[in-house]
């Protein structure tokens, strides 16, 4: 929260020593590729309320992510995120975005157990969700969902499904 244009260039020399970066509320921030590229330790990345209307395309250049939190952003669309390509992701924060859907490629994250994708605008259940072996807590509250799939049982790892504050009937 500190109205970066662009990370500090004092922050390059100790970018291979970085395990988690929050940039959160810088809304005009840039996360330069070769900055990412130079992060060879980093596991958590924060980028909450800055505006994003899409996931920064440098993200699949930081294969070492476990955890990525886009919460509060303007993120409507997640089609060329190319989040699939970061091995080790396996915590996904997604809320209080604009998203009405998934890709279809969501289903290939094969690391990821936690997915936040509350507060959002979906109106059907994302299918993509019920491909994704490993997720054990799923947060869909506060959408406008009216029904569940029953292809949801087939989440064999599911320990936790939060769902509140949606139009689903009692």
């Amino acid at each position: 929260g500190r109205n970066l244009k662009t990370v500090p260039l004092s922050m390059y020399p100790h970018a291979d020593l970085l395990v988690s970066l929050d940039l959160s509320r810088n809304p005009s921030l840039e996360v330069p590729l070769d900055f990412l590229q130079a992060c060879t330790s980093l596991r958590d990345l924060f980028l909450c309320d800055m505006a994003l209307k899409k996931v920064p395309p440098s993200l699949h250049q930081c294969p070492t992510l476990q955890r990525i939190d886009l919460s509060g952003n303007h993120i409507v669309d997640l089609g060329e995120s190319t989040l699939d390509q970061l091995p080790r992701l396996s915590i996904l924060r997604l809320h209080a975005n604009r998203l009405s859907r998934l890709p279809w490629y969501f289903g290939r994250i094969r690391s990821l157990r936690v997915l936040d994708i509350a507060h959002n605008r979906f109106t059907r259940f994302p299918p993509a969700i019920c491909t994704m072996s490993s997720l054990a807590h799923l947060d869909l509250s506060f959408n406008a969902l009216v029904a569940l799939p029953e292809s949801v049982g087939e989440l064999r790892q599911l320990e936790r499904l939060v769902l509140v504050g949606n139009r689903m009937p009692a």
